[in-house]
C-alpha cells in the first residue's frame, strides 16, 4: 500500500490546519474552518506537505454545530499536483454523526473519481 498511499493528516483544530497544512490563519479567521476556501487550502496543503500527486480534504459539521452553523454542512476538495483543485459542498442535514460521516466519504470519493476522469 505504501506505493499508493504516502500519508494522511488529521487536522481537527485551526492550529493543526495552520501548522500541518499551511492553511493561513487569516483565511481561517475570515472564512471559518468549515468553508470552501479552507477545504481547498487543506487539499493544496497536503500536496505541499507530501509526495502525493493527488489529495483529498474534508471539513464539516458531522454533529451538532455551533450557533449559526449548519449541522451536516460539509466541504470537500480534491487537488492534483500541477493541476486543478475541485470543490464540492454538501448539505446532509441532521442525519447523525455516523450517517453524515458515511455520506461525506461517499461524496468525497465521488469527487475524487470525477476529478480523475477529467
Amino acid at each position: 500500500m505504501s506505493h499508493v498511499f504516502d500519508r494522511g493528516f488529521v487536522v481537527y483544530t485551526d492550529d493543526a490546519k495552520r501548522e500541518m497544512l499551511n492553511v493561513p490563519g487569516s483565511l481561517l479567521q475570515d472564512c471559518g474552518a468549515v468553508s470552501k476556501p479552507i477545504a481547498i487550502a487543506m487539499a493544496e496543503g497536503v500536496l505541499e506537505k507530501s509526495h502525493a500527486d493527488i489529495a483529498l480534504a474534508i471539513t464539516g459539521f458531522a454533529g451538532a454545530a455551533g450557533e449559526g452553523a449548519e449541522e451536516g454542512l460539509v466541504h470537500c476538495a480534491s487537488a492534483f499536483r500541477g493541476g486543478t483543485t475541485l470543490h464540492r459542498e454538501a448539505h446532509f442535514g441532521p442525519e447523525g454523526r455516523d450517517s453524515i460521516r458515511l455520506s461525506c466519504i461517499r461524496s468525497a470519493v465521488d469527487l475524487l473519481h470525477k476529478h480523475m476522469l477529467e
